[in-house]
């Protein structure tokens, strides 16, 4: 793959939603958005619960599909009652951190610099899945200045004005990227 066309690094993002398989609107999206991203000379990578692509390219953590028996009782049991029961509440916390160890895995198995979340924190079919990686969860563990800063997550971001032009591709609004080399590059 080719170096970004407008910093000179490679760049790999990871797309993280419930599913990438078929025809649904968010695999669809994510194709598109991974078609721009590879045009600019970046990587991309998926992780979900279920997943259509090779594994050389994806992360399948089952945890992350919507119809996870787990996750299926927790979403019975936040919607539609009066009262979510506090056993309800230690399972979410714990599946939350199940699939924050996952990102980390998935982090590190393809170096991931960016995170794109489809529909993984609008949409809460997947609460924990939300909470897993939502802003803050995810942290740069990279401490010093000699090691690559990597990660994301989750603005409406500076990603346009860091990487690449978006426009050519008719896309009229950024991904929900953000990235710490991207602060980096806005401050030169």
């Amino acid at each position: 793959m080719n170096n970004c066309p407008f910093c000179g690094l490679k760049h790999n993002v990871g797309f993280i939603s419930t599913r990438f398989a078929g025809t649904d609107g968010v695999s669809l999206e994510t194709e598109k958005w991974a078609t721009v991203f590879q045009r600019q000379g970046f990587s991309c990578f998926y992780f979900a619960g279920e997943l259509d692509l090779p594994p050389d390219c994806s992360y399948l953590a089952e945890e992350a599909h919507f119809t996870h028996p787990e996750i299926k009782d927790i979403y019975n049991n936040c919607f539609g009652v009066h009262q979510r029961g506090r056993h309800i509440t230690q399972k979410i916390m714990a599946l939350k951190r199940k699939l924050k160890d996952e990102l980390y895995k998935f982090i590190e198995k393809f170096t991931i610099d960016l995170f794109v979340p489809e529909n993984a924190l609008t949409i809460p079919l997947n609460i924990p899945l939300g909470l897993s990686h939502y802003r803050g969860n995810i942290r740069n563990q990279d401490t010093h200045n000699s090691a690559p800063s990597r990660f994301f997550l989750g603005t409406p971001a500076v990603f346009d004005k860091c990487c690449m032009g978006i426009p050519e591709y008719g896309i009229s609004s950024p991904p929900a990227v953000h990235t710490a080399r991207g602060h980096k590059l806005f401050r030169r």
